[in-house]
């Protein structure tokens, strides 16, 4: 049954089947990457928008690793081919956390006071925006790792109401599932070349992938896979047909995704993306669950999950990020959370971020649920804990 506690406006904007719906089809373009299409087309319907983009882009070159959109080819086109790199506040990435939702207005606000005079002046306002009467735009982080940035975005017509914070909300429930089937769809892209089928894509990535059961009964592994669960680490192994992580809170968290996305995948949120799988040799995890997949799914009848597993290399997921896949945290969440680990005490913390003190208690006396530990404490500890081996890389 749907978790009505994570989007308490939902129903405002979105039905709670319609939503887990839109979330099945998210999850069936890992296979099918061509699902992006009507995706992005019913995403554009919901949000009352003209077009929608999603991409992963270079930060420093500005060109595209993987891209679709929606909507009109002549107002397509030209911003996917030419005004898309001169978008402005490309600078203000790194400040923007994943799953959070910002507006055109907003991105102007976190500029600075010219903002809006430094859009209104840009090639992309003056020659895109304005013949076709866009004033402003749903943009949200789906992924930011390395030198590269996932966005997806909605742009929206001049005579359209004005953005509501309701609307904000469902489209940040949106982002993570996203972020997982672009995160996990990258995996697959060498294997795609080989093959389009499910298994045989599986069986040609060099990543680690584990097919496991409703209580990670281990179902299937891929000759990477298999390599793994015989290595001399002995982080993640088979015990009693089961997959066991040595570390005890990110096997209790893996049960625990597998479990949500058993009842209701579209609750998931970002749990078990770039899940930490701490060891003598640092991986993450990238969870994505099977139950509902359309695209037959060849391994057996109650295959739950699959399990991708990759070394961090250059791409790793800062701590903060992989902490918050592991408990669950939200993107605030997230930052108060690294503000702990920098040494904030409550009053800091407020004051960063111009936010009452309840505010913060409110956030710290989530965080401390979630993670099991209750204090300041106790919770840069078990930063530090998990830290060191996310370090290694």
């Amino acid at each position: 049954m749907f978790d009505y506690r994570l989007c308490k406006n939902m129903s405002r904007m979105m039905e709670a089947k319609r939503f887990s719906d839109i979330v099945g089809l998210i999850y069936d373009c890992v296979p099918e990457p061509s699902g992006w299409q009507n995706v992005l087309r019913i995403l554009t319907e919901e949000f009352r928008g003209i077009i929608a983009t999603l991409a992963v882009l270079d930060i420093n070159t500005r060109t595209s690793r993987f891209g679709a959109a929606h909507g009109d080819p002549r107002i397509v086109d030209p911003l996917v081919t030419t005004y898309a790199a001169h978008m402005p506040f490309y600078d203000l990435v790194a400040r923007i956390d994943t799953d959070e939702p910002q507006t055109f207005a907003a991105l102007c606000a976190l500029h600075g006071p010219n903002g809006r005079e430094v859009l209104h002046s840009s090639r992309m306002w003056q020659e895109w925006c304005i013949p076709n009467r866009i004033s402003e735009g749903l943009c949200i982080n789906i992924l930011k790792t390395g030198q590269r940035v996932g966005a997806l975005v909605i742009n929206v017509a001049e005579d359209r109401p004005e953005i509501a914070p309701e609307e904000l909300e469902t489209f940040a429930l949106i982002a993570p599932h996203v972020r997982r089937a672009v995160t996990i769809g990258d995996l697959f892209e060498l294997g795609r070349q080989r093959s389009d089928l499910f298994r045989r894509t599986i069986d040609g990535l060099n990543a680690a992938v584990l097919i496991v059961g409703d209580t990670l009964e281990l179902r299937y592994a891929n000759a990477a896979g298999e390599a793994l669960l015989a290595g001399a680490d002995r982080a993640l192994s088979v015990s009693n047909g089961r997959l066991s992580i040595s570390d005890g809170r990110c096997h209790r968290a893996l049960e625990d995704i597998v479990a949500i996305g058993l009842r209701d995948e579209a609750s998931l949120g970002g749990r078990g993306i770039g899940l930490p799988l701490p060891g003598p040799v640092p991986r993450i995890a990238h969870v994505l669950p099977l139950r509902r997949r359309q695209h037959g799914v060849p391994f057996s009848d109650d295959s739950a999950a699959a399990i991708f597993i990759a070394s961090p290399g250059a791409s790793m997921e800062p701590e903060i990020d992989a902490i918050g896949a592991l408990f669950g945290l939200t993107a605030a969440e997230r930052r108060v959370a690294a503000q702990v680990a920098q040494g904030l005490n409550r009053q800091g913390i407020a004051s960063a971020g111009k936010v009452s003190d309840g505010t913060v208690k409110s956030q710290l006396d989530a965080i401390f649920g979630k993670t099991g530990t209750s204090n300041q404490r106790e919770l840069e500890k078990l930063i530090r804990d998990l830290t060191p081996p996310l370090r290694r890389g």
